[in-house]
């Protein structure tokens, strides 16, 4: 008969399985360069007109990932810096083609940790696919200071970042972002994704089901009961 004892690895398997993961980062450009020369802040802060933001591309391969924050690591002395921070993740966008389709956009209050100012967000998923992500925000009530931008990166530590040296710039459009066109940054730029990823290990891999949890609590209830007849 088999002991409670062989049973106790199960249940910690299972514990684990169950256990979700908070706040990793998902996608990271990468670290900072240190010789850095792209931090033009007119690249990411709406001022009046146009506007302009900076885009960098991330993949999601064979997953799907909760978003539960967004950051960009940025150059600034401005005075007084804003308040909240706006953000735009689109699909679809391609130098001389395409400025892409807005899946999901906010705006919010940031915390700041060294050069890394990071907008929660209210969650939402992303599938597999190539995606584009800026962050930017109002200066134009700024009195003193350089202008934000983003840093530039060395590829160092990156995540699910596509490395290849280049960034999209939005020029001319409204005032809500629509329309536009785009130009050509030769620099990989320090934005980032946080969150949990929530169907993984491959195409087609699934996260287990309502009655496959009920299965294993039952499994986990039985296996206290045994434990108990036993002590």
């Amino acid at each position: 008969m088999t002991s409670w004892r062989r049973l106790v690895p199960v249940a910690a398997s299972v514990a684990a399985l169950a256990a979700p993961l908070h706040g990793q980062p998902l996608y990271y450009g990468g670290d900072l360069s240190t010789n850095n020369s792209f931090s033009s802040g007119i690249h990411l802060f709406l001022s009046n007109a146009p506007n302009q933001l900076v885009f960098d591309n991330f993949d999601v391969v064979g997953q799907t990932w909760q978003v539960s924050s967004v950051f960009a690591n940025l150059n600034t002395n401005l005075l007084p810096f804003p308040s909240t921070l706006s953000w735009e993740i689109r699909t679809g966008m391609a130098l001389n083609s395409s400025v892409g389709t807005v899946v999901h956009s906010g705006s919010g209050a940031f915390s700041l940790n060294g050069s890394t100012y990071t907008i929660p967000v209210s969650p939402f998923t992303l599938g597999p696919g190539t995606y584009w992500l800026s962050i930017y925000g109002d200066y134009a009530n700024a009195t003193s200071g350089l202008s934000a931008g983003p840093y530039a990166t060395t590829g160092v530590n990156a995540i699910n970042a596509v490395g290849d040296g280049a960034a999209l710039w939005l020029i001319g459009a409204d005032d809500s972002n629509v329309g536009g066109s785009l130009d050509p940054i030769f620099h990989d730029i320090s934005y980032g994704v946080n969150g949990t990823v929530v169907r993984g290990g491959g195409p087609g891999a699934t996260v287990p089901e309502p009655a496959t949890w009920t299965l294993l609590a039952a499994g986990l209830v039985g296996i206290g009961t045994l434990r108990r007849r036993r002590g």
